[in-house]
């Protein structure tokens, strides 16, 4: 039984979740990577547009110091990439969790948790040798169980 709001999760789902556990560490390095590109993206002389501080409000320009246009847009745009994908990966595994915690069944429960949410995810084979099934048996209680969720 899937409780009220938690999201159903087919196989391809669970499939992501186990990338996503290897692909995120990763992607949060890559992250960090290009905000330190980012700090090191060397300063250029720049002129803004003002104003006067008070009425008359006449237009002027100023020379200010900034981080250099183009290479700065660049990495914040892959940062931007980079953070969306991680926002998307989160989504992801928080949906896996919330359905795996709903699951009723204590076995079938216990199966998803060993294989997906455990820090050292088992295979099917293994699941089975733990709880005393055999890998098939493990196979038919996953898809009964997604089939009829």
């Amino acid at each position: 039984m899937i409780y009220k709001g938690v999201i159903p999760v087919d196989k391809q789902k669970l499939n992501q979740y186990r990338v996503i556990q290897r692909e995120k560490p990763k992607l949060k390095r890559e992250i960090e990577k290009l905000y330190t590109q980012l700090d090191a993206v060397p300063e250029v002389a720049g002129k803004v547009t003002r104003s006067s501080k008070e009425f008359p409000y006449i237009k002027s320009h100023a020379t200010v110091r900034m981080a250099e246009p183009k290479q700065a847009t660049m990495i914040k745009e892959r940062i931007r990439e980079k953070e969306n994908r991680l926002k998307t990966y989160e989504k992801i595994e928080t949906e896996v969790k919330n359905f795996i915690t709903s699951i009723d069944d204590i076995t079938v429960r216990e199966i998803f948790e060993l294989m997906y949410l455990g820090e050292k995810r088992m295979s099917q084979r293994k699941v089975g040798e733990l709880i005393g099934y055999d890998q098939s048996s493990v196979s038919l209680k996953i898809d009964k169980y997604l089939k009829d969720s």
